[in-house]
């Protein structure tokens, strides 16, 4: 295991404890989202291929943009609104 240095303004600090935020547990789920972000890896192959068919989509006027996914986005509100 590993201890992680974070040095804050003191009136942010306390802003966070008068809240009653559990700041470590706010902590370790930001830095679990960074290592995994939900989504399964591809080959570098599997990439440049869907790159590659995305361009050929573009190119030929066949192509559509797909919003954010809704569990996504829901997640990403609560966890602003909880900052």
């Amino acid at each position: 295991m590993h201890t992680i240095k974070i040095e804050i303004e003191d009136t942010v600090y306390d802003k966070i404890v008068e809240s009653g935020v559990d700041m470590q547990e706010k902590l370790k789920e930001m830095i679990c989202d960074f290592a995994d972000n939900g989504y399964p890896g591809i080959s570098t192959k599997e990439a440049r291929q869907r790159v590659a068919d995305a361009l050929k989509r573009y190119k030929s006027g066949k192509y559509e943009f797909d919003s954010y996914d809704k569990s996504f986005v829901e997640k990403l509100d609560s966890y602003i609104d909880n900052l």
